[in-house]
């Protein structure tokens, strides 16, 4: 089954193919890939991906629900470094 692997990185953005698969290295600003926790990373790059014309209440909150109270903590202090619509949208939230 062909796949896509995407991989963000501060490097020059690259291509490769491994038998039926891509490896994809997309270039991404350091500070919105660079976090302590997974999950802020995860929900930076969900928030980048979905736009911020698609993210209203409703996705802030389910981002919410599938986190615990604790990790939600977590990631408002991992995400200091972030720039742009993203941070705004998870404070927002």
């Amino acid at each position: 089954m062909p796949g896509h692997w995407v991989y963000l990185s501060d490097g020059p953005g690259r291509e490769y193919k491994v038998g039926d698969h891509s490896l994809i290295f997309k270039k991404s600003a350091l500070n919105d890939v660079s976090f302590k926790y997974m999950e802020s990373g995860l929900v930076v790059q969900a928030l980048k991906a979905l736009g911020r014309e698609h993210v209203d209440r409703k996705v802030i909150e389910g981002i919410r629900q599938y986190l615990k109270p604790k990790t939600c903590d977590r990631i408002l202090k991992d995400i200091r470094s972030v720039t742009g619509c993203s941070r705004s949208l998870i404070l927002r939230g």
